[in-house]
């Protein structure tokens, strides 16, 4: 618990006063059947350079708990994001699969690969390949951290490293607020601090972990 806040503290300084970005994300997980969650995605994002939201999507993704360590997934976003003046449409389907590494009472590591395909209104369609290990404690107040690594037909395109902190609001409901900083190949548009917040709701309760 300690490791983990002076890491966020840390890149809370790393980040002041840089040009920043926000994620500000909202999600309603829906058990369909044993196993199978439906999860209503949704998500709004700015830029501190740019008036007004930069981009809103929204979705569903449907996972399915194969075994108590293995998580299947598959989903899709709808998203509209701002290119000058005006909006770009972007169709992305994607599959993935999530394993907890390891769990105690107090701690989780975990790892998730993605594919994704952009489907994007006047520009080339492209793939990009996703993966990342979380290390997240347990309770009702409780930091994670993560690595992330995003690749594509070039090669690296960016890794992300960032936390936060998820609080449990009742039986049901959920908020994590965190940051993340990006380091991103030129041509995909250079370096980024992002902070993030992420409310939840549970249809039903059941097991939640770290977004």
């Amino acid at each position: 618990m300690r490791l983990h806040c002076l890491w966020l503290g840390f890149m809370a300084a790393a980040a002041y006063a840089q040009p920043t970005e926000t994620y500000h994300v909202f999600d309603v997980d829906v058990p369909a059947s044993h196993g199978l969650t439906v999860t209503l995605h949704s998500r709004l994002r700015t830029q501190s350079q740019t008036p007004g939201p930069y981009e809103a999507r929204f979705g569903p993704i449907i996972t399915c708990r194969v075994s108590p360590r293995q998580t299947l997934a598959a989903g899709y976003y709808y998203t509209e994001q701002k290119d000058t003046e005006a909006y770009r449409t972007i169709h992305r389907p994607f599959v993935g699969a999530s394993t907890t590494i390891l769990s105690n009472a107090s701690t989780e590591l975990s790892a998730r690969v993605s594919a994704e395909r952009f489907l994007i209104t006047g520009r080339p369609d492209f793939n990009r390949y996703r993966g990342r290990v979380r290390l997240a404690a347990k309770g009702r107040v409780a930091p994670y951290s993560n690595f992330e690594l995003l690749l594509d037909r070039q090669g690296w395109r960016s890794h992300r490293l960032g936390g936060g902190l998820r609080a449990a609001l009742g039986s049901r409901f959920h908020l994590d607020g965190g940051y993340f900083f990006e380091s991103r190949r030129t041509n995909a548009g250079g370096d980024r601090h992002v902070w993030t917040t992420g409310p939840s709701y549970e249809w039903e309760r059941h097991r939640h972990g770290a977004p």
